[in-house]
């Protein structure tokens, strides 16, 4: 429960003073693809698929692939480690100069909370990351950069039948200094969507996500997004 409060508290009180500042943005529309692999009822293998598009469908933003593994430790209690490769594309006001990789590895907890027909969850994932560079003239090495990136997310669902539920999360990336001990913020996120299961293997959703970026110190982006999700969970 110290660790839901903590994260309540860094949702509400880590987000920076945004109005006043340099602002850009266009709508995104971000499409994803889940799969979960049931090896047995306390493990699993799960992938991750996204496919991000900014000013609707005008320009790439972002592919990213992440696998990983999660295993449920207690009933209300797992954790997962898993790879991301990330690839953003020059894109909006202020695009890169050329598209850049980034590989990321990550580790995570997740508390769990039903009643009824409500799912509660607090996810607290900690993120190291080798951020390509900008490819130097005449050289054909890239240069990465290590960093590390803690993500805190507050998400609910309430079932309204066996087949449709309501979601939301609320979300806050902070960087972290080479000590562990300095947060600063990165980029905010709000979603509210619906979910239509079809069966126990399939499902899709469909939400709006109000996302905030932070560039530099006094320029962000902000992008209103519509982000659908086809989720398959296949077992043995």
């Amino acid at each position: 429960m110290k660790i839901v409060l903590l994260n309540v508290l860094m949702v509400v009180f880590c987000i920076p003073t945004i109005w006043g500042q340099n602002i850009h943005g266009e709508n995104d529309l971000w499409f994803f693809q889940f799969t979960k692999f049931e090896i047995t009822d306390n493990l699993r293998m799960k992938n991750e698929v996204h496919f991000r598009y900014d000013d609707w469908w005008r320009q790439k933003e972002q592919l990213i692939i992440r696998p990983s593994v999660e295993y449920d430790f207690l009933d209300k209690i797992s954790g997962g480690v898993g790879y991301s490769y990330v690839k953003t594309y020059p894109y909006g006001d202020y695009p890169l100069e050329e598209a850049l990789p980034e590989h990321n590895i990550w580790e995570e907890l997740i508390l769990k909370f039903n009643s009824n027909q409500f799912k509660f969850y607090s996810r607290n994932r900690i993120e190291h990351r080798f951020r390509g560079q900008v490819l130097k003239p005449g050289s054909d090495s890239r240069t990465f950069i290590f960093v590390n990136r803690v993500r805190l997310r507050l998400g609910c669902s309430f079932s309204l039948n066996q087949k449709w539920s309501l979601d939301g999360f609320a979300e806050v990336w902070n960087n972290l200094s080479d000590n562990f001990r300095m947060l600063n913020f990165d980029r905010r996120w709000l979603y509210a969507g619906g979910t239509i299961n079809f069966n126990s293997h399939m499902s899709i959703g469909l939400g709006f996500l109000d996302q905030w970026v932070r560039n530099e110190t006094n320029l962000y982006e902000h992008h209103p997004t519509i982000q659908s999700t086809l989720k398959l969970n296949l077992k043995k």
